[in-house]
Parts: C-alpha cells; sequence; structure tokens
C-alpha cells in the first residue's frame, strides 16, 4: 500500500518480519489532523524518541485524518495514533475493536469520544492539570489568596476539580460560570472586583472567542496578573503560562508505545495529563505590574513539587 504524506514524503507499509526479541511485530498507524507545523514536530519527536523500535519491533505507517475518512478507513493497524482533534474523531469512527492513543488534542475535545471505539481510547491531553495551573499560580504569586475564573460549560475536568486544586494551595476561587450568549465584560467584571490572579485554564468556549482578549484587556486595565495555558496567551499579555510542546508530547507518546510493545499488546494505560511541560513569563507584563519576574526554570521546578509531579 503506497500513501502520499505532504511535502513529498512517501512511505510505504511493508509486510511486517518477524521481530528480532520474539515478540510479535505490530502494525502502528498514525492518523494526522494536517500538514500544520504542530502535528509533524510531534510526528518527528515521536519517531526520534522511538530510535530502533521503528524498524525491529514495529511497522509504522502515517496518513491524513481526512484521506482516511473519505476513503472509509486505513489499514488494518494493532494500534492507531490519532494526533489533534480532527485524527481522534476519525479513529474513534474507523477503529472498530482496535485500540486508539489520541494525542495532541484538550481533554474537553476527547471525553465525548469515549464510548465510540469497541476497544481502549487511552489519550495524553494536551491541556495542563488544575493542580499545575493552581501551582504556578502560587509559585508565581506567593502573597494572593483570592483568585477567579471564568467557566464555560464544557471545561474540563469541570468547577469543583479546580476548586479543590485551588485549595489545596491556599487559593480561594471565585469561579463565574460562563455561556454562549452571555455578556463577557460583565462576567470577567465580577471575577476582577474579587480576585488578586486570574486563572486561565482551557476552556473550548471561554477561549476559543473574544472573550480571552477582554479577559486579558480588562485584567491589565485591572492590574492583575493572569496565569495562563499556552505560549501564545503569554505573549498576548498574560503573566505566566505553563504548557507542554508538541516535542515534548511526541516524547511521551514514544514512551506509552514503547510500553504498550514491551508488554506485548496489552491494555493502553489510562488518559493522562502532559508529563512534561514548560513554563513562560513575560517580563515585560511583570514590570509593569510591578511584580519582580521570577525565572521559568526556577518556577517550572516550584511547580513540579507543589503539584506533586501530578499526571
Amino acid at each position: 500500500m503506497l500513501r502520499r504524506f505532504g511535502m513529498g514524503l512517501l512511505l510505504v507499509l511493508l509486510v511486517a518480519p518477524a521481530s528480532s526479541t520474539g515478540r510479535v511485530h505490530r502494525h502502528l498507524e498514525v492518523l494526522l489532523s494536517g500538514e500544520d507545523a504542530i502535528y509533524t514536530e510531534l510526528l518527528e519527536s515521536f519517531r526520534s524518541w522511538l530510535g530502533d523500535l521503528d524498524a525491529t519491533e514495529m511497522t509504522l505507517s502515517i496518513s491524513l485524518a481526512d484521506e482516511v475518512a473519505e476513503s472509509g478507513g486505513g489499514g488494518n493497524p494493532d494500534l492507531l495514533i490519532a494526533v489533534g482533534s480532527r485524527a481522534a474523531q476519525v479513529a474513534a469512527q474507523n477503529a472498530g475493536t482496535r485500540p486508539v492513543l489520541a494525542v495532541l488534542a484538550p481533554r474537553s475535545a476527547l471525553e465525548p469520544l469515549r464510548g465510540r471505539t469497541g476497544a481502549r481510547f487511552s489519550a495524553i491531553y494536551l491541556d495542563q492539570p488544575p493542580g499545575r495551573l493552581m501551582a504556578l499560580g502560587r509559585a508565581a504569586l506567593p502573597r494572593a489568596r483570592r483568585a477567579g475564573m471564568l467557566a464555560g460549560p464544557d471545561l474540563q475536568p469541570g468547577p469543583e476539580a479546580f476548586r479543590r486544586m485551588a485549595e489545596v494551595q491556599g487559593f480561594s476561587l471565585n469561579i463565574q460560570a460562563f455561556a454562549a450568549g452571555d455578556n463577557p465584560t460583565s462576567r470577567i467584571r465580577r471575577i476582577l472586583d474579587e480576585s488578586e490572579v486570574v486563572l486561565a485554564p482551557y476552556d473550548p468556549l471561554v477561549f476559543g472567542t473574544a472573550t480571552a482578549k477582554w479577559l486579558l484587556y480588562m485584567a491589565y486595565q485591572r492590574g492583575l496578573p493572569v496565569i495562563g495555558f499556552s505560549r501564545s496567551y503569554v505573549r498576548a499579555g498574560a503573566l505566566a503560562a505553563v504548557y507542554s510542546t508538541p516535542e515534548q508530547i511526541g516524547r511521551q507518546t514514544a514512551e506509552v508505545v514503547r510500553k504498550w510493545l514491551r508488554e506485548d499488546a496489552r491494555a493502553l494505560p489510562a488518559a493522562v495529563y502532559p508529563a512534561y511541560y514548560n513554563v513562560e513569563v513575560n517580563d515585560s507584563v511583570a514590570r509593569t505590574l510591578g511584580i519582580d519576574a521570577p525565572d521559568p526554570q526556577v518556577l517550572a521546578g516550584q511547580v513540579a513539587r507543589l503539584s506533586g509531579g501530578v499526571r
């Protein structure tokens, strides 16, 4: 079977030989949501961290999710690795009883897909666990006690989980529910009136609209720091953020696949948040707010300690 993927890359799926380790040779198929850099960067990291396994214990094929959807299904792999939300949707529709490992998609996009496949649907979420976001807020602003947050109806893992994690870090968390059609400025104003710091986890409704820009703008006008979920959010005006890169999630994906192969393709592990992450700080915002800009590496160490290495 010949399959052409982007930029002239030609991939050939061969009949798999027996593994030199004595294990059954496995066929893995990677479904990419597109040819954007975020997907290809994860793919390159994944293949790099697999190392010699690529040749000795498995055969790897790569497909675009939309091509598989149009053709009505791909080959017959032992494991489907879906990269991005679109790929996860296609994998869930075409997996049958085959296991699926979905990566580089937020938990809110993956939770509805559970149960649509007859086999284990596991994941490495793109977004960060609540405890890690709260730990960054505590590390960056050790004197803050009152935090605020908007929460749309599809926030994962839900407002109560964020409240529990906020309490662990010594925050009193004011959560304002936000629904489609609500006036964002009035909700944001209620948060800012009662908070010393604004926490901004990934939320498909809140941060898929202009609401995110309003939140950053109004917090900046009030002189309140925002702790966010992505590098782009820091560059747009948040004080700091914790996030995982495609390369880091690619590494973790390879680790899961290595373990799956070592255990002779037994059940995939439960879905997890990223194990590897970065912290970024906006020095300009820190100066404007009169905050001593903490070193990102120091903050990352504090986040690991305060969050207990939560995954």
